[in-house]
């Protein structure tokens, strides 16, 4: 998913409805609650707007959990995930999680909700 896509699917999966481009071909759509129109937050670019979008998927610990590894296995690509996750969560927990970028916690989040979507 490129930066635009991944930016419509978790605006979408946060609540904001009928998304469109305007005439300077910024992404609109109406405000999660509200019949309001606004500016869709840029979840690649922002790390305050990846905090809203992870409370989409912090109840449910299944996700959660899910989200950490890829948000892992993202920031660590030379690391194998599958031998050992449970010591991969936790050193993710103490150092990189606080240094993921936004980007990269956009791709973890849609690995979780669409992983169809990505070729690997």
């Amino acid at each position: 998913m490129n930066k635009e896509e991944m930016r419509i699917a978790i605006a979408e999966k946060c609540g904001w409805k009928d998304i469109t481009k305007d005439l300077q071909n910024n992404l609109l759509g109406r405000i999660p609650n509200c019949i309001d129109w606004g500016i869709v937050p840029n979840y690649p670019e922002d790390l305050n707007a990846c905090h809203e979008m992870e409370k989409v998927i912090a109840p449910d610990y299944d996700r959660w959990a899910n989200y950490l590894g890829w948000l892992w296995k993202i920031t660590n690509p030379d690391c194998d995930f599958k031998t050992d996750r449970t010591v991969h969560i936790q050193n993710y927990i103490t150092w990189k999680f606080k240094r993921a970028t936004a980007e990269q916690c956009c791709e973890a989040f849609c690995r979780v909700f669409w992983p169809e979507r990505f070729d690997n």
